[in-house]
């Protein structure tokens, strides 16, 4: 008993409908439609569209359907044909083939469409006035930013130490380089105190830099800076620091009154060499 595949009912579905095939082998289609329905489907759709598209069976049309038929041929075919009511375009005039041409350039295709640049669409006016806008704005925010930038003359001085200078009304002119080295000092961070008692504290890089500058200094007190930064805020972030020139600056140190002998007050001024 043969036992076929879907693969196998289908190359043998012609042969089947045909009547070509023997016994045994048109028992196992018909077995196999038998127990499969989709092939089932197949080789009753495939039988159908046969049946239909072989007959030749022809209808007749109802009298009523064939006299109006006929009355609508016998008009068409009995009405004049329409004049023309427009001239038929003129002939186009023949093109003569020169030697340079060839007769290949007659049958050249009609030059393309020129194709539209991506600016060409552009509304320019506009472009040209966001372009300005954005220029406006940065130019804005670059004056803002330079207008903050601060070049400050003062003592280099810790945070720590500063509070107790600003506490007691005075200036850290005799401040010790040692004393700015110490590990609380170092890690309270420094800053630069001006004549007029106020104390700019540098920003993390600055305060590296103004530690890297005490450790390869040999001076001892007076640790007077020049420093170019940008403020933000209470913090100076240092761009530039360097050690101020000691020539033309006079310190003049006031003493107070003897009852209070220890409040002080330190006045500089800058005075031009001779």
């Amino acid at each position: 008993m043969l036992t076929l595949t879907c693969e196998d009912f289908l190359a043998r579905i012609s042969e089947f409908m045909d009547g070509d095939l023997d016994g045994a082998w048109r028992q196992a289609v018909s077995d196999h439609a038998r127990d499969c329905p989709r092939c089932a489907v197949i080789l009753d759709t495939t039988q159908r569209t046969i049946r239909l598209a072989g007959d030749a069976q022809l209808f007749a049309l109802p009298a009523e359907v064939a006299e109006r038929l006929h009355a609508r041929l016998a008009a068409a075919l009995a009405a004049p044909a329409p004049a023309a009511t427009t001239a038929a375009p003129p002939a186009p005039a023949p093109v003569e083939a020169s030697a340079e041409l060839g007769p290949a350039s007659l049958m050249a295709p009609p030059p393309l469409p020129r194709r539209r640049g991506w600016l060409e669409g552009w509304n320019w006016p506009l472009a040209w006035a966001l372009v300005g806008a954005v220029l406006i704005i940065f130019g804005g925010v670059s004056w803002w930013q330079q207008a903050r930038i601060r070049t400050l003359q003062g003592w280099l001085i810790d945070a720590h130490c500063a509070a107790r200078y600003i506490a007691a009304g005075d200036m850290p002119v005799s401040h010790p380089r040692w004393c700015l080295l110490q590990p609380a000092c170092v890690a309270s961070g420094y800053g630069v105190m001006t004549a007029q008692g106020r104390f700019w504290r540098f920003n993390r890089v600055g305060s590296i830099r103004a530690l890297l500058m005490l450790r390869a200094s040999n001076r001892k007190m007076n640790l007077r800076i020049t420093v170019r930064g940008q403020e933000r805020g209470p913090i100076l972030y240092v761009r530039s620091l360097r050690w101020a020139r000691a020539k033309g600056l006079i310190s003049v140190r006031l003493r107070a009154p003897a009852p209070a002998p220890r409040l002080r007050q330190a006045a500089y001024m800058t005075a031009s060499a001779p």
